[in-house]
């Protein structure tokens, strides 16, 4: 029986550093870590992201099993991960660990929401939508039109971990569309000065639904019915015969993306005229419908820029050819809309 012991303990001490080898949960080295966002841009240059939330799902057993591809075991439910500022690291409470062969889906938007709606974001839940596992995030533009919804998906899969595991780093993309008009005067109103007092988009759709899938870098807003007005006031941007930018960075519109084929989206401008020797003529406002010709549908991350000629003494407007460009960050896989 002397004999037998020894192999006994040994067989008993190799059993339990087998079934010890996933269980990390006690050692810092393998503590989940956020490193620095990629390079990106916000809608005004001067902000820096000092918080986020975090979701994350992980599946609950190794390659081969059913655990496999069941992702039930949520680490991370709106967790918020901070720093104090742009030099400092992540911080965060609720501290969670790499677990040996496992694959994790993370989910993260800006700007953080703790609970019911701020800014017109509200915090994400969990949910399903025609058997597509979504994070939903219910938004309602607000009246400055002025908040940058951003999100970001990551995927990481464990093998045999070391303390080199990386911190997990998000690339951030706009989930809205960014608006922005360049005017310029006709040339029959060279001699005379034109000044741009407010500028308003009449009739945009303005709630729902942006639906992000849980497990892949894809999105879609679904759209609901009402509609509202945005403006931008105490403008006083005097045009020329050139093509002038009338908004400044960070005072863009910030919308959600929507279809424009409809034509019941107008442009509304107010402007002053004044008289060749200087002296004020007269106010006026010309609205009219945004052409879909050439956009007809806004997407998400990207920037459309409105371009037109103000002709004052016509009361009227002639579109050019807008421009359109990739806001900066990455563009969403899928950026297509829904109208509820």
């Amino acid at each position: 029986m002397k004999r037998i012991f020894p192999y006994i303990a040994l067989v008993t001490t190799f059993f339990s550093c087998v079934n010890d080898l996933p269980d990390f949960s006690s050692n810092d080295e393998f503590n989940i870590e956020f490193g620095e966002l990629s390079t990106r841009a916000l809608v005004n240059s001067n902000d820096e992201i000092l918080a986020f939330g975090v979701f994350t799902d992980k599946n609950t057993g190794d390659a081969g099993t059913s655990g496999a591809s069941t992702f039930t075991d949520y680490l991370f439910t709106n967790e918020k991960v901070w720093r104090e500022d742009k030099n400092s690291d992540w911080d965060y409470v609720n501290k969670q660990y790499w677990v040996y062969n496992r694959v994790y889906h993370f989910f993260a938007y800006y700007p953080y929401v703790q609970s019911g709606k701020e800014n017109g974001v509200s915090a994400p839940v969990r949910t399903t939508i025609n058997s597509n596992y979504v994070y939903q995030i219910p938004f309602e533009t607000p009246n400055n039109a002025a908040t940058d919804l951003l999100t970001a998906y990551r995927k990481v899969e464990t093998g045999i971990l070391s303390n080199t595991m990386s911190p997990v780093q998000f690339d951030f993309a706009h989930a809205l569309s960014k608006i922005n008009l360049s005017v310029a005067k006709n040339i029959l109103n060279t001699n005379n000065k034109v000044v741009v007092t407010s500028v308003s988009l009449i009739g945009v759709k303005n709630t729902g639904n942006y639906n992000c899938n849980r497990h892949s870098n894809s999105a879609e807003w679904s759209i609901g019915g009402t509609v509202s007005n945005f403006s931008r006031n105490n403008l006083n941007k005097e045009i020329s015969t050139t093509i002038t930018t009338v908004l400044n960075e960070g005072n863009e519109f910030l919308l959600i993306p929507q279809s424009l084929t409809d034509n019941t989206i107008k442009i509304q401008i107010k402007y002053s005229f004044y008289q060749e020797d200087g002296t004020y003529a007269y106010s006026n406002t010309v609205e009219v419908p945004i052409p879909s010709a050439t956009i007809n549908k806004w997407e998400a991350s990207k920037s459309y820029v409105y371009k037109m000629t103000l002709s004052a003494e016509q009361n009227d407007i002639l579109f050019l050819t807008p421009g359109i460009n990739l806001w900066d960050g990455p563009e969403p896989t899928n950026s297509s809309v829904i109208i509820q």
